[in-house]
């Protein structure tokens, strides 16, 4: 019988197993960040390749709890390190990654690389991926096309207001004549009126979507009205008939 050869990719690949396996009672190499939920689905997956396929231990996590408190747990501000003597609120981040679609405010910039780096460049912007921000309607009938619905920047303004409720509305038909009979059979059948969904907490749609009302619109949406969390930080309220949503899943269920 001829000896038996073993691949040289077969022998690699057996020491890469051997020594993952002598790791798992050794150090797990671990990265946590948390931020947006419209990229969470891919994060997810790369992290899961990367767990999957590294030579060493590792345990990546991500968290999608939204662009705003991604950022602030990433910049750890007030976070108390138990090392900071007499001043106990200090950057000390809870995470090593944060994910947004808002920038970093430059004095949170300057104060983490004070903290952590005296003063020296410690943190990285990195783009990696582009999406996009809208409004989107789930009446039924009506295409999701140029042939669909048609809203301005100030129609879209008075429904989040609560200035216009429903789908049969004057200055909703006036721009939308060939779906006039369809929208009064539509405002016909719901009670309701138009359900307005928006996202709970602090958000970076938020900040998108109000930051284009006010510069599309201005006499309809206030400045008081722009920012990533309405009613934090002497914002105004959101309107009443307008309904709480738990991020980007939230929003379509």
């Amino acid at each position: 019988k001829k000896d038996m050869k073993v691949h040289p990719l077969c022998t690699f690949l057996l020491a890469g197993l051997i020594s993952v396996a002598q790791q798992v009672n050794g150090e797990v190499v671990t990265i946590h960040g948390s931020g947006t939920t419209n990229p969470s689905k891919c994060i997810w997956h790369i992290m899961s390749l990367f767990m999957e396929r590294s030579l060493v231990a590792t345990r990546l996590t991500y968290r999608a709890v939204g662009s705003s408190t991604g950022q602030m747990e990433f910049l750890g501000v007030n976070n108390t390190d138990e090392n900071s003597g007499e001043d106990p609120f200090q950057h000390v981040p809870h995470t090593h990654f944060g994910a947004g679609d808002i920038p970093v405010p430059s004095a949170a910039y300057k104060a983490l690389n004070d903290a952590t780096n005296e003063g020296e460049s410690n943190m990285l912007h990195l783009p990696f991926a582009l999406s996009s921000i809208s409004f989107f309607h789930s009446i039924p009938g009506i295409p999701d096309n140029d042939k669909g619905l048609k809203l301005n920047s100030c129609l879209l303004a008075r429904i989040f207001d609560g200035k216009i409720t429903r789908w049969d509305d004057p200055e909703i038909l006036a721009l939308n004549v060939s779906r006039g009979g369809h929208l009064k059979e539509v405002a016909s059948r719901t009670n309701s009126g138009i359900y307005v969904a928006r996202r709970v907490h602090g958000s970076s749609s938020t900040a998108s979507v109000t930051k284009y009302l006010h510069e599309a619109c201005k006499n309809e949406w206030p400045k008081s009205k722009v920012g990533s969390e309405l009613g934090a930080k002497g914002l105004d309220e959101w309107h009443v008939r307008t309904k709480p949503c738990e991020g980007s899943g939230g929003m379509t269920e």
